[in-house]
């Protein structure tokens, strides 16, 4: 039987190979023994090394190494459209069959708007993405979930050019994705580029994002406190397919086509809309964190609501802090709901049984 070598990355490659140059690591068990000691341990050159799988690092180490790093498994399934449609989950093993399937879907799909088809990435080096793609009839000739992935990957990792039109400058660009860039560089040289077969990311770009100026933040130095909240703001932008943005940290984000969905989407947090920063763009007042649980005996005395994640309409319980509005959410949602909440008797259920 013959062992393959480990997958994993360029980063992880170059900082192991770092790392052995190291006298007191030439013996592969003194890295494991640190690793496993503190998975976070590996700092400056190293630091790629951080959170690596204990096995994966084990085997790397015994049975070598390999960067190719490939797409595993893509999981699709529809969020919104046809009833019967958004039960069926499809599994493509590559780029070209997630395409595939996405064009199956379009016949289905509206001539107006779209519909949202939830999806999830599974590469061989372990790395998972998860994601929406906004499913329109004219994807039959165009759609493609890779285009999708690196489209926003490469916004947000600060290699997008053209700029889009509600983006003011350059500058304004590089403060918006500055703290998180170099995560999406990295994902992008490191899992995604060689997992459709494109080339790497030049030296002088990386260098680029490492020098862009990082925003200030206050960090909390007590280690009893809670770490920083996350920021919220809200972007309105001229968008074919939505108007309303809310951006979360600069790189996570929601999209409403109406007025009336981001209002509720707001009220049901508990925020606010704050301050113009600038021409179209708000901060958004407040914070709320959704937060898995094993067990929901403990939170059963809090208000219900449903929430979607994942494609299903799972039952949350929320509490009200003066931190913020924590939703809790039992783990691998056996509390999902299998009906149609587009429907009107969909809707009833759900002012029935749920408070915002």
């Amino acid at each position: 039987m013959t062992i393959k070598p480990a997958i994993i990355t360029k980063s992880q490659a170059a900082a192991l190979e770092a790392l052995r140059q190291l006298p007191e690591y030439q013996d592969p068990e003194r890295i494991l023994d640190a690793h496993r000691t503190n998975p976070k341990f590996w700092s400056a050159q190293y630091s790629d090394l951080n959170d690596m799988d204990d096995r994966l690092l084990r085997k790397a180490l015994k049975f070598g190494y390999s960067t190719n790093v490939r797409v595993n498994r893509i999981f699709i399934q529809r969020a919104e459209g046809p009833t019967a449609l958004t039960r069926i989950k499809h599994t493509a093993f590559s780029w070209e069959e997630a395409r595939y399937i996405l064009k199956n879907m379009t016949l289905t799909a509206p001539t107006e708007g779209y519909d949202k088809v939830d999806f999830k990435i599974l590469f061989t080096n372990g790395d998972v993405y998860n994601g929406c793609y906004s499913l329109q009839q004219n994807d039959e000739f165009g759609g493609s979930l890779l285009a999708h992935v690196r489209s926003f990957c490469e916004f947000y990792a600060g290699l997008c050019y053209p700029l889009p039109d509600h983006i003011p400058s350059q500058t304004a660009y590089e403060e918006m994705i500055a703290e998180s860039a170099m995560a999406y560089v990295k994902f992008l040289d490191d899992v995604l580029y060689p997992s459709a077969g494109l080339g790497s990311i030049d030296t002088s770009e990386y260098q680029r994002i490492m020098n862009l100026p990082k925003p200030l933040r206050t960090n909390w130095t007590n280690p009893d406190r809670k770490p920083e909240s996350p920021k919220f703001v809200l972007v309105i932008r001229k968008h074919e397919e939505f108007l309303f943005q809310v951006l979360k940290d600069d790189y996570g984000h929601w999209t409403f086509s109406t007025r009336e969905l981001l209002d509720e989407w707001i009220q049901k947090r508990g925020l606010t809309i704050g301050t113009e920063i600038r021409k179209d763009v708000f901060h958004i007042n407040g914070t709320f964190r959704t937060l898995m649980i094993p067990d929901r005996k403990p939170y059963l005395h809090l208000p219900q609501v449903a929430m979607l994640m994942n494609g299903s309409m799972v039952r949350a319980y929320k509490e009200v802090t003066p931190e913020g509005t924590n939703f809790y959410v039992v783990q691998n949602y056996p509390e999902a709901f299998k009906f149609d909440y587009n429907t009107p008797s969909g809707q009833w259920y759900l002012k029935k049984f749920f408070r915002r």
